[in-house]
């Protein structure tokens, strides 16, 4: 599978997402050995995504898309077969307009659009939503930084690799 992962790290941080999506690569990596990841989000990700690829196998093949244009990232959101990413900004691409099958997290705030993300565009794939319960905000209110164990994603994740073709 093309995994495209979105990093975030301003506002609404998954607190452990650089061991989180290494574990993630790298289980997927093991029954999948090739895979490929591209690396989503702002120009300004790419020291956490050099930690991520610090911490996963060498033979994974990934692609920064972190400054990419606009065109070029839905060109990517075309090529992936799925996605992890944040809830909001992140899932534009991959689910408005691509219409990819993928995993969204948030601090809980933001994972009430899940009632309604599904809804913006015709025959859509919304993303599954990690539930409010796996996840730990760190501070009150939306926008906070928060906590969820990687193996949550992961388990949402092959589902969805498993289905693929």
């Amino acid at each position: 599978p093309l995994l495209l992962i979105n990093i975030r790290s301003h506002n609404k941080v998954w607190i452990s997402q650089v061991e989180g999506y290494a574990n993630i690569i790298n289980t997927l990596h093991q029954d999948y050995p090739n895979m490929a990841v591209i690396f989503d989000g702002y120009s300004s990700e790419k020291p956490n995504m050099d930690r991520i690829l610090a911490l996963i196998h060498p033979e994974i093949k990934t692609y920064n898309a972190l400054e990419c244009s606009i065109q070029e990232s839905i060109v990517w959101a075309y090529a992936i077969d799925t996605y992890i990413s944040v809830v909001g900004s992140g899932l534009v691409l991959v689910t408005w307009i691509a219409n990819k099958p993928g995993v969204a997290h948030s601090e809980t705030a933001h994972l009430h659009q899940a009632s309604w993300w599904g809804q913006v565009r015709e025959n859509t794939i919304p993303p599954v939503f990690i539930p409010k319960e796996f996840i730990v905000d760190h501070g009150q209110g939306g926008w906070c930084n928060y906590e969820v164990d990687w193996k949550i994603i992961y388990d949402e994740v092959i589902k969805i690799v498993k289905q693929l073709r």
